[in-house]
């Protein structure tokens, strides 16, 4: 609880940081108003969310330097955080998402529209301002770019799904481990260790960051379909946007002819009846069960695979970001 209260009082000094660097210079009541986008953006995209990625930063950091600089990992936290609203308006608007944290996605306000994207790149801008000052912070940057760089690379290959033929195992790997495992696990830890002047074992902490970003991965792809959105906060779109997801490629793995029928005639339509029945077909294929049965067996892969970590410090904190996301809801 100390920690995620620490992260959101940096967030409100980097939401200072970020309004006075966009308004510099700017004059008169268009600044003023611009300042109060930049604020409204920043309560709407940038706080409110469970701050999981800035946690994990946060406690490897502490793992690996237990008397260390705590206000200077907080403030690098803030970065995960401003990435991750950038990450979410961009993809928002490219998937027509309706809702996003029980409320209407920031582009769809009357006041916003196709805003957002600019919108967007203000944020991503800001990741890079609140990094602290630190022997490795030309380190961190390239680290934020790296992320960056590999999370739209998974974007264009998402929105590049052309129907059935796309979902495969393969590249539901390849699209995984850029578009969420990489920031959402690996630029965290990475990070902290960057902070903490700690550079063994980077390979096979990448390793088992991926995989627990897979688990992650494929959990959402279940809420998806099979969420209540009540507690999800967001209305499943994966089968009106015909996505390559974990849900479809076990679906394709275990349907007969005539269900492949079925899927290739709704796969990929936006209107409601497709879903009802595309829905209806994972049901009766118990893709649910299945699902299960993997998250209960990976999650139990991946624990070893900790367990295993030359970085030994890291373990606990790890197996805690497992822990966590266990058999989650939203």
């Amino acid at each position: 609880m100390a920690t995620q209260v620490a992260i959101e009082q940096a967030l409100l000094a980097s939401k200072r940081l970020l309004t006075a660097g966009i308004t510099a210079g700017l004059e008169g009541s268009r600044a003023e108003r611009v300042r109060t986008r930049m604020e409204t953006l920043f309560e709407e995209t940038v706080v409110g969310g469970k701050y999981e990625r800035s946690r994990l930063l946060v406690d490897a950091y502490l793992a690996l330097k237990p008397q260390g600089d705590f206000a200077a990992a907080v403030q690098l936290s803030t970065s995960i955080e401003f990435m991750q609203a950038f990450f979410l308006v961009m993809d928002d608007v490219m998937d027509q998402s309706e809702t996003r944290r029980g409320k209407s996605c920031w582009y769809r306000r009357p006041d916003v529209g196709l805003k957002a994207i600019n919108d967007g790149l203000v944020l991503e801008q800001a990741a890079d301002l609140v990094v602290p000052e630190h022997p490795n912070k030309e380190a961190m940057l390239a680290a934020i770019r790296q992320t960056k760089t590999m999370t739209v690379a998974g974007q264009a290959f998402d929105i590049e799904c052309e129907g059935l033929n796309d979902c495969t195992w393969t590249d539901y790997a390849q699209l995984v481990e850029r578009k969420t495992s990489h920031y959402t696990y690996f630029c965290p830890v990475q990070l902290a260790m960057l902070l903490a002047d700690v550079s063994r074992g980077v390979p096979d902490v990448r390793r088992v960051c991926y995989d627990i970003g897979y688990l992650f991965q494929s959990q959402d792809d279940f809420l998806d379909v099979f969420g209540d959105e009540k507690v999800t906060g967001k209305v499943g779109t994966d089968l009106k946007e015909g996505k390559c997801t974990w849900v479809t490629c076990r679906a394709l793995e275990k349907a007969s002819p005539e269900d492949m029928k079925i899927l290739r005639d709704n796969f990929g339509k936006s209107d409601d009846e497709s879903v009802f029945i595309l829905k209806a077909v994972m049901r009766r294929l118990h893709i649910d069960n299945d699902f299960q049965k993997f998250q209960t067996s990976f999650a139990a892969t991946v624990e070893t695979n900790i367990r295993r970590l030359p970085v030994v410090e890291l373990q606990p904190v790890l197996l805690d970001a497992v822990k966590r996301i266990m058999n989650r809801r939203k």
